[in-house]
């Protein structure tokens, strides 16, 4: 009797446990469909150029709640306007309104300032010698912060008279991301015969060493994989391992913009849509994900990982393992674990669908580990996930 009652308690627990996941994974869901459809609908609303999207002018930015509801921005004297648009445009009234003071359309004016000077290749040695680290918009402070390497007067002072001085922007300390190679790898000992790959496994360049493969792409004629750029330079071969079967060879290389690489797989080394490590099957089709929301990571070295995502749309500054600088935009940071050797591997949502490659991670915060968007490494790249 009482080895009944141990294992009629145990099931029901587990079952409530089973129970709370699904009501959470079910309550994560509802609120990227409100956050999607919203975005999404921007697209018939906004004016594009090569850089920005032109906002409703109520918008402020949007975060997810801890009670995982989605909490639009709203500029003050415009919380009855914007109400019934989000309503209409998320097709819901999943979601509440805190009042703010700047548009997002005023602190992406300050972003599409800094980022022509940040993201121009010409400009590298000039953020490196102002010690310029990175810069973002808060969505919760509803300002632009600036981060030096160098936090100091002189050093605020001489960025606002070269580069910008502007009332919505606020300074930080800041540090430059540096990215290392993984050549150290263990695993590397034995040839492998093929077999079908999985998202987030791991693969081998002799530059590199092992990095971890991202999602299938196709740039419409050769089929393979993403990964990071600094993990798969252009030319090189893709391995099992170290000393294994070559598998690939990446045809497409960024550092820049985006720190991104397409590698042509060969024919016999057939990529799945289950994740390494967890086999979830991913969703071929690629969700936006908020500051607030839930997110994993696969990768060859600490495998599945998950996180909270802290910060969206950044542009910062990495060091490659070869040693130059260089800068990328639209950089997401999350609290995911991650380790050299996860490089390229695949970021997605709790409900499974694609959002984009783990980058690196931070060497002094362990809270701040980064990844790219899909959309923004495809059109890098010129591919699209099949």
């Amino acid at each position: 009797m009482i080895l009944f009652f141990i294992s009629c308690n145990e099931r029901s627990t587990r079952d409530n446990l089973q129970k709370e996941e699904l009501d959470f994974i079910e309550q994560e869901a509802k609120s990227l469909n409100v956050t999607n459809n919203f975005l999404n609908s921007l697209s018939s609303f906004a004016t594009r150029n090569a850089d920005e999207i032109i906002y409703p002018s109520y918008y402020g930015g949007h975060y997810i709640s801890n009670e995982r509801k989605p909490v639009f921005l709203v500029v003050k004297g415009m919380s009855e306007i914007a109400q019934a648009d989000i309503a209409k445009r998320a097709d819901s009234d999943f979601f509440t309104i805190e009042e703010i003071s700047n548009s997002y359309n005023d602190l992406n004016k300050v972003m599409y300032d800094l980022n022509k000077v940040f993201l121009d290749p010409i400009m590298i040695d000039k953020v490196m010698s102002l010690g310029w680290a990175g810069h973002y918009i808060s969505t919760k402070e509803n300002i632009v912060y600036v981060e030096l390497v160098d936090y100091s007067k002189v050093s605020i002072e001489r960025f606002k008279s070269e580069i910008l001085s502007s009332p919505l922007i606020q300074f930080k300390p800041g540090e430059i991301i540096e990215l290392e190679d993984n050549k150290n790898d263990e695993k590397s000992k034995s040839t492998r015969a093929a077999y079908n790959l999985y998202l987030g496994g791991s693969f081998w360049t002799s530059g590199f060493g092992e990095g971890s493969i991202g999602y299938r792409a196709t740039d419409g004629s050769a089929k393979g994989f993403v990964t990071c750029g600094h993990a798969a330079v252009l030319g090189t071969q893709a391995k099992l391992t170290q000393y294994g079967s070559t598998i690939g060879v990446c045809i497409n290389s960024i550092c820049g913009g985006v720190d991104a690489a397409f590698v042509e797989l060969f024919s016999d080394f057939p990529l799945s849509w289950d994740t390494s490590s967890m086999y979830h099957l991913i969703v071929k089709s690629i969700q936006t994900l908020s500051v607030g929301d839930y997110v994993q990571k696969d990768g060859a070295a600490t495998r599945w990982t998950q996180g909270n995502i802290s910060g969206i749309g950044r542009s910062i500054t990495f060091t490659h393992p070869l040693g130059y600088n260089y800068t990328c935009a639209n950089v997401s940071v999350a609290n995911y674990r991650s380790a050299v050797g996860d490089s390229g591997g695949i970021i997605y949502s709790l409900t499974k669908y694609l959002v984009g490659i783990h980058v690196g991670a931070s060497k002094t915060d362990a809270t701040k580990h980064y990844f790219l968007p899909a959309k923004n490494v495809n059109t890098a790249l010129g591919v699209t996930i099949y």
